[in-house]
């Protein structure tokens, strides 16, 4: 408790909109010490410094204590709700990898894996069910964490990957260049929704060359791709091929994750998540497509029809890589919450206003 009572330095306040709620305190204030004479007294003054029959100085004195006290509470917990924080940066002892994570968001992302039936149980069951692109999605929002975990550990093992996110249906699109804001990322992953980008179509060569253009910039010494894709290359302005001829170029390791069981598959008809109308569908697949990407870059290719095989294919293809030499001009934010202090003060603020409006000032009007 006294660690939250220590001086409070604010750098940013992540919800400054919150500070409007000012305005209706303080019309509150308004009316409270206005609608009443009694009230009124206490603004002009008189109240406090003024002579009160029966009254004296001190216990005035304790009166305004105690509004002031309420009213400073009321402040700070308009502050915590603000969310004040202050910042650290910290130079890692070691640089990582770039690290390109291409995230197929085409149509049949929206697929669910399984029979109906075993689907309807497992509903039954009070189990959560979700399509592909969610099982995707919840993945590498979990590495992502990890990698931010891993950022921020002890200086000997220490480890900071830059991660960008490449989204690709008929066409691809960078939605996050390399970077280390690991918050960012994961806001950026769950925020982007299938039909974000013309879902009609898989245009994997061009979600590769995307990331091949944005990590031939870097200067790690390791540049890793990881494709995820349920389906077969259909479109797309550069071919798979032509992908892997700018991969070899500029010695960027491609690993391909197939994502789904099969190429039989469920739709919900209604597209409501909460009411399943599921019907059968086929989605082509090309597994040796996928092979043949890793074998040309002498990766490995994967299958991950569960979130718990996908997220083992991560850890593998990670684990693969070392750090790359230090680097000194590499920096990274971390932000300390200090909604618990401003909370902390507001209570002990509170405390105080109550001790003295239910003790000494009780027995005055």
């Amino acid at each position: 408790m006294w660690r939250e009572l220590q001086p409070i330095a604010v750098e940013v306040w992540q919800r400054p909109y919150a500070w409007l709620l000012v305005i209706p305190l303080i019309v509150v204030l308004i009316l409270y010490y206005h609608r009443l004479p009694s009230r009124r007294a206490f603004t002009h003054g008189h109240e406090l410094f003024g002579e009160q029959k029966g009254v004296g100085k001190r216990v005035r004195f304790l009166r305004f204590i105690a509004h002031i006290s309420f009213i400073g509470a009321a402040l700070l917990t308009i502050a915590a709700i603000a969310n004040p924080a202050s910042k650290e940066v910290i130079r890692p002892k070691a640089d990582g990898i770039d690290i390109f994570l291409i995230l197929d968001m085409s149509a049949s992302m929206k697929a669910y894996d399984g029979t109906y039936d075993r689907i309807k149980a497992a509903i039954e069951r009070g189990e959560r069910v979700s399509p592909r692109i969610d099982i995707a999605k919840d993945v590498l929002t979990d590495f992502v964490e990890q990698r931010q975990a891993r950022c921020l550990a002890p200086e000997d093992v220490r480890r900071c990957d830059r991660i960008g996110i490449v989204l690709f249906a008929s066409n691809a699109h960078i939605a996050s260049p390399l970077t280390h804001d690991y918050s960012n990322l994961k806001r950026l992953i769950a925020d982007y929704q299938i039909g974000d980008i013309d879902p009609e179509r898989t245009a994997i060569g061009d979600g590769i060359g995307r990331a091949i253009a944005a990590l031939r910039e870097g200067n790690t010494a390791q540049k890793v791709a990881i494709l995820l894709t349920d389906g077969d290359e259909m479109g797309g302005q550069i071919s798979v091929d032509q992908a892997l001829v700018a991969a070899k170029q500029y010695d960027v390791a491609v690993f391909p994750i197939l994502i789904g069981e099969s190429e039989q598959a469920l739709y919900n008809r209604s597209g409501d998540r909460d009411k399943l109308q599921l019907l059968p569908a086929h989605y082509p697949v090309n597994w040796p497509l996928l092979e043949r990407i890793a074998r040309q870059r002498q990766t490995r290719a994967f299958r991950a029809a569960t979130s718990q095989q996908l997220q083992k294919s991560l850890d593998t293809i990670l684990n693969t890589y070392e750090t790359s030499p230090d680097n000194p001009d590499l920096e990274m934010l971390r932000r300390h919450q200090l909604t618990p202090r401003f909370l902390a003060w507001a209570s002990l603020l509170l405390a105080l206003g109550l001790i003295l409006k239910h003790t000494r000032l009780k027995r005055y009007p």
